[in-house]
């Protein structure tokens, strides 16, 4: 199973070939081990393995199998870092923000390897989930575990890391924990709620490799809210017993646009999928995440369009004026 690049346009096309049965064995798979995590160890349980273990399924198909169970151990920290911090704004913000600065080496072995660390780190910091330090650190590397186990059942394979130049992770990893540290602190401070999704918009849609920076904010931006509509049409529409399916069918749907590459549907199916497990089906709550959901999009976008500016220019002026070098593209290496 391999996940094709992501285009750089808005583009409305089918899942490719293949790819909605792979995206349902998949999120069965996935399903199953969060209902097991969530039978021992209870939602929280639930919730870190299931990012725990979509963090290790993206390191996991470019590093070699025993160096990412390795790795998995950097996902302990990120939740136990998290959950040793919860309830501290300037403690939050800065635990998120140093999370991000250790994804720097892996961004610079393959360009993204460890986006979603500082994310597990955020969902134990902005709430407390009444877990020690040490428990969150377990959960942690049990997701990560189970991750590559779950690469390994549905035969993902290896593909080929996409190598960035270190001066470019470490600016782009510097420029991210200030922005999204920076954020949790002003939101957690502030008291705004979901605040901290302008924070998880700069996370995952401002990407280290630059070509791709303004590709996937664009899709980010639109995406959600195309999935803002398609979230209203649905809680208007769909009965309340049967918002769930249509919660589990939404995901396998944003998996499959993933294995196809289009981050655009992908984020429009993500939307709705959120909205309606965060609102416990009660359709004034969903109403009124979704809202909120598309106006912290909206801003995160338009500040990580502006450090993409900012991160442009230093690029250029950072990069040593000899051929091959000024481009900053990352070459592909062949697969551990």
């Amino acid at each position: 199973m391999h996940i094709q690049h992501v285009s750089s346009t808005l583009r409305f096309t089918r899942p490719l070939p293949g790819t909605l049965r792979a995206s349902a064995a998949l999120i069965g798979v996935v399903l199953i081990a969060g209902l097991v995590a969530q039978a021992i160890g209870g939602t929280t349980a639930s919730i870190t393995v299931g990012l725990a273990a979509g963090s290790a399924m993206a390191y996991g198909t470019v590093m070699p199998t025993r160096v990412a169970a390795v790795v998995t151990l950097v996902g302990g920290a990120a939740a136990a870092l998290g959950a040793a911090v919860s309830g501290d704004p300037w403690l939050s913000g800065l635990a998120v923000a140093a999370m991000v600065l250790v994804t720097a080496p892996a961004s610079a072995y393959s360009a993204g390897a460890l986006m979603l660390a500082p994310l597990l780190t955020m969902v134990f910091a902005v709430v407390d989930r009444g877990w020690p330090w040490w428990q969150a650190g377990i959960w942690g590397v049990v997701g990560g575990l189970v991750g590559l186990l779950i690469t390994a059942i549905l035969r993902f394979g290896k593909k080929a890391p996409t190598r960035l130049p270190w001066g470019v992770a470490w600016r782009h990893a510097v420029v991210v924990a200030i922005a999204a540290g920076a954020n949790i602190v002003l939101a957690e401070s502030l008291s705004l709620g979901h605040g901290y999704w302008v924070a998880a918009t700069i996370l995952v849609a401002l990407r280290p490799l630059p070509s791709e920076r303004a590709g996937y904010l664009v899709q980010r931006n639109w995406g959600t809210l195309l999935g803002a509509l398609i979230a209203l049409l649905t809680i208007w529409l769909v009965p309340s017993a049967w918002l769930l399916p249509t919660a589990l069918a939404y995901l396998v749907a944003l998996a499959a646009y993933a294995m196809s590459g289009n981050y655009f549907l992908q984020t429009a199916f993500l939307t709705p999928m959120l909205m309606i497990l965060m609102s416990a089906n009660e359709k004034s709550v969903a109403i009124e995440l979704t809202i909120g959901r598309v106006l912290y999009t909206v801003v995160g976008v338009m500040i990580a369009a502006l450090l993409a500016l900012g991160m442009q220019r230093w690029d250029r002026r950072s990069v040593p004026a000899r051929d091959g070098e000024r481009q900053q593209e990352a070459r592909p290496e062949p697969a551990p």
